[in-house]
Order: structure tokens, then sequence, then C-alpha cells
């Protein structure tokens, strides 16, 4: 039950979900010890332990944990526990990205050819404005409800759209219709999906993109424009390494462009997906690359049995009740094997 460490990341206290992985899933008792917790009351205990019986949390309190000399301890100093589980990345209830203008022609000008007037090329469809994930977030989404019923207290929800649509922040899943942030711009959400009529459609070209936007944000760290640009600003932070960048893939080929994506900057860029990487899944051992898997859960169990660390998440725009249900069952299931 060690967390993925992505910077300063969140650890999911007795949770099999999300930020927690299967590192010690065989111990009886694991102890964080050195740890902020965040109780169910609101108070912030700074250095504190909890302690975790098999699936249950035993005791948890301030300063030194009790004595175990069978128990896994962990030394979770600068991690953050708070009671309930977290998604690590989730779109339920993220507004789609703004609809693009259908391509329009010119009917005037162009060229005689063949006896036939060739139309100007239509202007490309202008690419989504840069968005935080909580601009019309809709907090009364039957996703996010379901999540908070069975007892999700968080979420990383992340920005939607192609190639780099925004930038991603940790709610608390409150009751509220207005998100309640825990943390502003935990990350920044990129892919490289092409588009089709419009640069880039290629995959060379998609990938050209997102990396040129990375070397711009990072300029625009050592030479600031003269008008402030939330999406430079954002990029360079995940260009330097200063904020967590998540690159959602679907195939082993993504996944390897994801990590060498992540090599390029020196930054352990999270590979977000999972589908068909259990050739490479020691490279996900700990001290690699940060993975959280969505859509099935398929690969968790060969993965685990290579020795990789990973985290479990929902991923899902569309998502129900009996769905987080069935997440649950079978994150606790993977923990019993």
């Amino acid at each position: 039950m060690q967390s993925i460490k992505l910077w300063k990341p969140v650890v999911l206290a007795g949770s099999m979900l999300t930020m927690t992985t299967f590192a010690h899933a065989q111990s009886n008792t694991v102890i964080f010890q050195n740890l902020k917790i965040v109780t169910g009351a609101g108070t912030v205990i700074n250095s504190g332990f909890v302690v975790v019986s098999g699936d249950k949390i035993t005791s948890l309190g301030e300063g030194n944990p009790p004595m175990d000399p069978s128990a896994k301890v962990i030394d979770a100093k600068g991690l953050t526990a708070y009671p309930g589980l977290i998604d690590a990345y989730c779109a339920a209830g993220v507004a789609a990205p703004a609809a693009q203008p259908a391509p329009t022609f010119n009917q005037g000008g162009g060229n005689q050819r063949n006896g036939q007037q060739n139309r100007p090329a239509a202007p490309p469809p202008p690419m989504p404005a840069w968005r935080k994930a909580t601009d019309g977030l809709i907090m009364t989404n039957e996703g996010l409800n379901s999540l908070r019923i069975y007892g999700f207290t968080a979420a990383n929800v992340i920005s939607r759209g192609p190639l780099t649509p925004g930038e991603d922040a940790i709610i608390a899943l409150s009751g509220s219709d207005k998100p309640e942030l825990i943390k502003e711009r935990s990350g920044v959400n990129v892919n490289f999906q092409t588009r089709a009529g419009a640069y880039p459609g290629t995959l060379m070209g998609a990938i050209a993109f997102v990396r040129q936007a990375f070397y711009d944000g990072i300029d625009s760290h050592n030479h600031p424009p003269a008008k402030p640009d939330a999406k430079l600003d954002a990029l360079g932070l995940a260009g330097e390494g200063k904020i967590p960048t998540f690159i959602s893939t679907g195939t082993l080929n993504d996944a390897k462009r994801a990590i060498r994506f992540g090599q390029e900057f020196k930054i352990p860029a999270v590979v977000v997906g999972g589908a068909g990487i259990e050739p490479i899944a020691k490279q996900f051992a700990p001290g690699g690359p940060p993975l959280i898997l969505t859509g099935a859960w398929d690969t968790a169990e060969a993965l685990f049995k290579a020795g990789a660390e990973f985290a479990l998440a929902s991923g899902r725009i569309e998502l129900d009740g009996d769905e987080v249900k069935s997440m649950i069952i079978k994150a606790r299931d993977f923990v019993g094997k």
C-alpha cells in the first residue's frame, strides 16, 4: 500500500483505490508514520501515524505509532492521508471542450482548372481553449454523486480535449454545487490525438505539437510574456517537473511514447490507461514512471506479478452507481490475491 509519488501526492489511508498500490498488499499490518492526517472532523495532525491491519484502519494518532515488530513500516513524510477514497483520474462531470466550427469555403476566388473552379482550402478549426477542469464542472453529475455515495471523498478531475486541453484539480466530493478545491493545478492533461482536417493530422505532428507546447511553456518562464498566459505558465511548470503531466494512452506504443516524452523533459510523466502494457511492466517497478490504470484494469494482475507499482482510477466520463460499486469490489479482489 505504498503510494505513487507524484511530487506531493495524496495517500489513501486504508483505501484500496487510486493513489495506493499493491506493493505490500500481502502484509497483514502496515504502519504509515510521519504522516500528515486530515481527519473526518477536519482537524489536521501534522505528524502522525495510521495502522492498517488487513483491510481495516485499527488506529491512528499523533506522534509515534505503537510498536509491532511484524508490521511493515512506511515512512510517509511529505504525504497526506484523507478519510476516504480518492479517484486519481476522474472525468465524470467535466464539461466537454467547446465544439469546433465546421470548415467553411469561400465561394469566390480560387483557380480555374479543367473548366472547374477549385475551392480555396478551408481554414483549420481552432484548437479548443485552454481550460481548468473545474470550468463548467457539474458537481451534481451522476458519476460524481455515485463516487460520493460509495465513499470517495476527493477526486483529481481532469481536463478534456485533444493534445493540450488544460489543467487538472483535486476537489472534495462534498454535496456543494460548486467545486471545493483541495489543490488547484494538480497537473496538466495531455495526449497525442490527431485532428481530422487540421494540423496536427498525423501522429508525428501531434507529438511535435505537444513537445513544442512544453518548450514554449518553459521558455515563457525564462522570458515572461508581456501579458500573463495561464496555458504557458502551466505547461512550463509541467515541463520543469514542478507539477505532474498526465499522458493518456490506449496502446503499448502509446505508453512507450509517453515514457520517452517524460525522459526527454526529465520529468516522471504519468502514464494513464495501461492497455496492453504487460511487455514493459518491469519499467513501472519502484522508481520507474508513475502509472494509473483506467478502463477495465485488465492488466492489473500481470503488472502486480511483474513487480510494477500503479494506481487505479475510473477515468470514465459516463459513470453510474453500479460501475462504482463494481470498481470497489474489483479493487478489493486484486488486493486480496
